[in-house]
């Protein structure tokens, strides 16, 4: 009897800790968002722009973003992965990226993750990983993670043809596509943007 007992309170407890969990997940998780398309405020001065679409998020270091209003430098890098093993080589961009905003004090970067709606344990334990990955305080000031609603709409705003490759864009100050390329970075990637990136700095200086 007393065997029989201790495996009945040994599954209430489970149970307990399960119900908790759930609960607190629920509290914890990080909000899922819509995506809202914006127009260019540019179209009439260049065929084909695209603006980053609004959408928020949370930063790991716990800080609510909206995204692209947030984007705080003259130029953005967005480096865009959309699961674990593309989130590992999004920090193939991470290094290179930190030289030119050395080169280029205007130039920001971000790390956005872009997941679909999950379930918020399921959110929560994203978050845990990708906390235990990125350990360094400002990769963590800088790696945002958005769980979307409708993840096909920032594909189609951002004209992105499929989520198998990490996609990363330059944004001007209000959003807007410059430059993009995808999949993890090599020399030749870095060597575009970084002429590119030296072309619109020389161009708005004159």
């Amino acid at each position: 009897m007393t065997i029989k007992r201790f495996w009945v309170g040994l599954l209430l407890m489970l149970i307990l800790g399960g119900v908790i969990l759930i609960v607190a997940a629920g509290l914890f998780a990080p909000d899922v968002s819509t995506v809202k398309e914006q127009a260019c405020l540019t179209a009439a001065e260049r065929d084909g722009c695209i603006r980053f679409p609004l959408v928020s998020g949370l930063s790991l270091s716990g800080t609510e973003v909206t995204l692209p209003d947030d984007f705080d430098g003259d130029y953005t890098l967005v480096i865009v992965p959309f699961d674990d093993d593309q989130q590992v080589l999004a920090g193939t961009w991470l290094e290179p990226v930190q030289v030119l905003t050395e080169q280029h004090p205007g130039l920001m970067y971000y790390n956005t993750a872009v997941l679909p709606d999950l379930a918020p344990a399921v959110r929560v334990v994203v978050r845990m990983g990708m906390n235990a990955l990125i350990t360094d305080a400002h990769l963590r000031d800088v790696t945002i993670t958005l769980f979307l609603s409708d993840r096909d709409a920032l594909l189609t705003a951002l004209d992105i043809p499929d989520v198998d490759a990490i996609q990363v864009f330059l944004l001007n100050r209000d959003g807007e596509v410059l430059w993009r390329n995808s999949g993890d970075y090599t020399p030749d990637k870095g060597n575009s943007l970084a002429a590119f990136l030296s072309r619109l700095v020389a161009e708005a200086s004159w």
